[in-house]
């Protein structure tokens, strides 16, 4: 199941649906990992992804759909 989460700004809207990973922070929102590169192993950081429909922009504070990690592996 999919949990809102508030999230950093992402502005570069693309052509394509994308999962980002992030981790959620003190104040209950979601940082960026700030290398979405496929070939990092960052996932040691991110505790979850979010998603990012094709050609959103999304400010801080919007609500996204957030994926923790955990309830796959759960």
């Amino acid at each position: 199941s999919e949990v809102s989460g508030r999230i950093l700004s992402w502005l570069k809207a693309g052509d394509r649906e994308e999962f980002v990973r992030v981790r959620r922070n003190a104040e209950g929102g979601l940082d960026i990992y700030h290398t979405q590169n496929s070939q990092v192993l960052s996932a040691a950081h991110a505790d979850g992804l979010v998603d990012i429909p094709s050609g959103a922009v999304i400010h801080r504070g919007d609500v996204v759909h957030y994926y923790p990690f955990a309830q796959f592996f759960a």
